[in-house]
């Protein structure tokens, strides 16, 4: 979120045509308003929330804007960096996510920009080299830092997400409860739902390549029901033919193709029919 919050919250005021009185009312003094509105006093939360209710504005709608608005440096990262949650990713998108991750931290001191640049590096290395000695080596250092953790929040999933490929299988499946446990805290949480679907495609991915069907077909039904969730074509399209696949059920892989089709989505297709191909 941009640093001078303050600002956009006093330009959704006034274009809203709302004086400080009204957000006010009798629970908040409007020298307080004025100092958060003009940058010189950081609210605490009960005021922020206050606040937002009197803008009848959510803070993922508030939260989208400050991203959208003039986008500081470091929000463009993470926007970038959050973009990057589709079933296939280039070398090229890792590249400039590391590119620009590099170029902030020169002059700032920020450890969720760092940790950015610390998976983004990993995720080109896979990208570039696959599981060679150097990827095993920057994925090993990311369990490390999981392993000590009692639980995981998003951005320890997102550094699960980028090393899963290279973990010995049994380190997976070890972990499988406490990664879906950790995933359902977020259930209603509606804005990480394209990344809870890449994550658990990449997971049924890694359990479908080793010739675990049993668990891929339990994280598949997951996804299935994500996709119907969202309403995403290409998610649906995916979940449908991996169902497919793991039920040898040749209609439903016929129904997601189909799907794939009807949305022009031509890579999705490609990759989809060489997994058919392979495992059919």
């Amino acid at each position: 979120m941009r640093w001078n919050f303050g600002t956009i919250l006093k330009e959704i005021r006034q274009s809203k045509g709302l004086t400080q009185l009204d957000i006010c009312r009798d629970n908040l003094s409007r020298a307080t308003l004025s100092k958060i509105e003009n940058n010189k006093e950081i609210p605490n939360v009960e005021n922020f929330e206050y606040i937002l209710k009197q803008l009848d504005m959510s803070f993922e709608e508030f939260n989208y804007i400050c991203h959208t608005y003039l986008p500081s440096e470091r929000s463009k990262i993470i926007q970038h960096f959050e973009n990057s949650h589709t079933v296939y990713k280039t070398a090229k998108h890792y590249e400039n996510i590391l590119e620009e991750s590099n170029h902030y931290l020169k002059t700032h001191n920020d450890l969720p920009i760092e940790n950015i640049a610390k998976i983004s590096h990993l995720c080109l290395s896979i990208c570039k080299n696959g599981d060679n000695e150097h990827s095993y080596f920057l994925a090993q250092e990311l369990w490390k830092e999981l392993d000590k953790c009692d639980n995981w929040y998003l951005s320890d999933l997102h550094k699960l997400n980028a090393a899963m490929i290279l973990f010995p299988i049994e380190q997976i499946t070890e972990s499988m409860d406490k990664i879906l446990l950790s995933l359902k805290k977020y259930k209603n949480f509606k804005e990480i739902k394209s990344w809870e679907f890449a994550f658990l495609t990449n997971m049924s991915t890694i359990f479908l390549n080793k010739g675990m069907i049993k668990e891929c077909l339990k994280i598949t039904k997951i996804t299935y029901q994500i996709a119907q969730e969202t309403l995403r074509v290409d998610q649906l399209g995916f979940a449908t033919i991996r169902l497919g696949i793991c039920q040898k059920d040749s209609i439903l892989v016929e129904t997601g193709l189909q799907l794939l089709k009807l949305a022009n989505l031509e890579s999705m297709l490609q990759g989809c029919t060489t997994e058919i191909e392979r495992y059919m």
